[in-house]
């Protein structure tokens, strides 16, 4: 969930006065944030994924991550429908 919500609270947030380079960062950040892996840095980032890439990966990371947060919500039960 934590996940979900730093990348929400990004995609919602007001970024008109932030510059290319903060919001690519935050890019960097999310990504690295979202695979959760040792091996994925800003280093290897850095290295291994284009400028032009970022943005891109971080939107299919975090559709990714809707479908299955959502997935898994719509096998929640519903008390008050159930009950009807």
């Amino acid at each position: 969930m934590r996940v979900w919500r730093e990348f929400l609270a990004f995609y919602d947030a007001d970024k008109t006065d932030m510059d290319i380079e903060d919001y690519l960062e935050k890019q960097v950040d999310l990504i690295i944030l979202g695979f959760n892996q040792p091996e994925v840095t800003k280093e290897s980032l850095d290295e291994y994924v284009e400028v032009g890439d970022i943005v891109p990966l971080s939107r299919q990371l975090f559709q990714w991550i809707q479908s299955l947060t959502f997935s898994k919500l719509v096998k929640v039960p519903n008390g008050a429908a159930e009950k009807v």
